[in-house]
C-alpha cells in the first residue's frame, strides 16, 4: 500500500511572563507560515494569574483558545484544526498583571512524500 504523508512536523513553544508583556491585549507569540496545518494549540499555566484573568489566543480573526482562565494552574487545548491561507503571527490576549503561561503550537508544512508500506 502506498499513501502520502507530511513528513516534516514543527513544535513552537513560548514561555511568557504577563508581568513583562508590554501589550497583553495584542500579544506577539509566535509565526506561522502560509499552509501551515495546525493541528494543536495549548495554553499551560505555569503561573497562575491574579483571580477572574483570562486569555485569548487568535490567528487572523480566528480564535483557537478564548476566554480560558489563567488564575488556575492547568492546560487548556484548543479543537479547531485549520490550514492556514497566508503566513501571520498567533496573538494573545491576556487580563492578568501578573503570572507566566506556556503555549505550544503543533503543525506540519506543506511536505509531502509518497510512503510504501508492506
Amino acid at each position: 500500500m502506498q499513501q502520502k504523508v507530511n513528513h516534516i512536523s514543527y513544535l513552537s513553544v513560548v514561555i511568557l511572563d504577563l508581568s513583562l508583556l508590554a501589550d497583553k491585549a495584542n500579544a506577539d507569540i509566535c509565526v506561522l507560515p502560509e499552509g501551515a496545518e495546525v493541528l494543536d494549540i495549548s495554553l499551560e499555566v505555569l503561573t497562575p494569574a491574579p483571580a477572574t484573568s483570562v486569555a485569548t489566543l487568535s490567528f487572523d480573526g480566528k480564535e483557537f483558545l478564548s476566554g480560558v482562565d489563567i488564575a488556575t494552574q492547568t492546560t487548556h487545548r484548543s479543537a479547531s484544526v485549520t490550514t492556514l491561507k497566508k503566513t501571520g503571527i498567533l496573538k494573545g490576549n491576556f487580563t492578568g498583571d501578573s503570572g507566566e503561561v506556556k503555549v505550544r503550537v503543533h503543525y506540519f508544512l506543506p511536505s509531502k512524500i509518497l510512503a510504501e508500506y508492506v
